[in-house]
């Protein structure tokens, strides 16, 4: 993604040429909307990985874990990859038992805390946030969620949302155009 971001300006240089001439407005307007809605995408994983990062770190300072913002910053980030989290927790957990002043109280309300986030992240923040960005209604992305992760897998649920804003593009630019 990285490169392709950084390399597109230039690979735009090269394929504009090589479009139909009197297509090309058409496919670059088209091309160009795709690229907004892909922008606000990752604005809005964005948006919902600083929430969820902001709530851990806070819930984890709460609970008295050593470390809490660090953990915060980590499993908040690791949250653009569904349940990458949980490769942080374990760690979170350990200082949460090992750590000074730690108890199995701390594990479980870290638990709790991470079930919380997770929870908060998939069923609201996800949608309301994401859906406000690429300007979806946060019904069709939890539809285009589990819709992309039964048909593409595990990477269908990150894909869902740009899967869904292109289909929505070229559905009103093919399927229901409107009439100017």
């Amino acid at each position: 993604t990285f490169f392709l971001l950084r390399g597109m300006e230039d690979l735009k240089k090269r394929v504009v040429p090589l479009l139909p001439g009197r297509s090309r407005d058409d496919i670059l307007r088209i091309v160009n909307k795709i690229d907004q809605a892909v922008s606000a995408f990752f604005r809005g994983r964005l948006i919902v990985c600083t929430n969820c990062a902001l709530i851990t770190w806070v819930g984890l300072w709460i609970i008295g874990v050593e470390y809490a913002f660090l953990f915060g910053i980590l499993i908040g980030g690791a949250t653009i990859i569904p349940f990458l989290g949980l490769a942080f927790l374990a760690p979170a957990l350990l200082v949460a038992y090992l750590g000074p002043g730690g108890t199995v109280w701390a594990v479980v309300w870290t638990i709790l805390l991470y079930g919380f986030v997770q929870g908060l992240e998939g069923s609201v923040l996800t949608p309301v946030i994401l859906g406000r960005e690429v300007e979806l209604h946060p019904v069709i992305l939890i539809l285009a969620f589990l819709i992309c992760g039964k048909v593409l897998g595990f990477i269908g649920v990150p894909l869902a949302v740009p899967i869904a804003s292109i289909a929505k593009i070229l559905t009103a630019e093919f399927v229901m155009p409107s009439v100017e």
